[in-house]
């Protein structure tokens, strides 16, 4: 068992796969039912630094995953993939909320990042929906619990399986 993620709206509901091709192929508004068809989701719109900008990197970075799974946001102490961790004050001081300045037409983001099991300071570069880390310091390794992952389903859990006959 595990979690999976879809996007819906009106006229569409797509599978999250953890790959970026699937919001780029969206944010281009590229998702139709037939060729020649309008989009079923509009193109992306311009995303703005206080609102739009850092919820669309939070769901790119919890949508896009690498080999060692998603990529989730961490902006404070109590977020639950801490939980259970004995608080070290050398990088738990070190945890910051995300920020959004623009750079021009680029929106520039600094944040905490998980990624497999370790903490990451990290800068981003927004660019009309295409993601790039410019910036990563390591802050923490083994911080996170291991998250176990098979594509499209995430934190997978293993259960025992019953035994029909008793």
């Amino acid at each position: 068992m595990g979690t999976i993620d879809v996007l819906y709206g009106p006229n569409v509901l797509v599978l999250v796969n953890g790959s970026s091709e699937l919001l780029h192929s969206l944010n281009q508004g590229g998702w139709r039912a037939a060729p020649g068809a309008q989009p079923l989701a509009p193109a992306l719109a311009a995303l703005d630094e206080i609102v739009t900008g850092p919820e669309y990197l939070r769901l790119f970075c919890g949508a896009v995953w690498g080999s060692e799974g998603p990529f989730t946001i961490i902006e404070h102490d109590h977020h639950p993939l801490l939980w259970g961790y004995a608080r070290d004050p050398g990088w738990y001081s070190r945890l910051q909320p995300l920020t959004a300045v623009r750079d021009g037409e680029d929106l520039v983001v600094r944040t905490t990042v998980s990624y497999g099991q370790d903490l990451f300071s990290a800068r981003f570069r927004v660019v009309q929906g295409l993601v790039e880390m410019e910036e990563d310091e390591l802050i923490a390794s083994d911080a996170v619990a291991l998250r176990r992952h098979r594509s499209p389903v995430r934190d997978l859990h293993a259960f025992p399986i019953a035994n029909p006959e008793t």
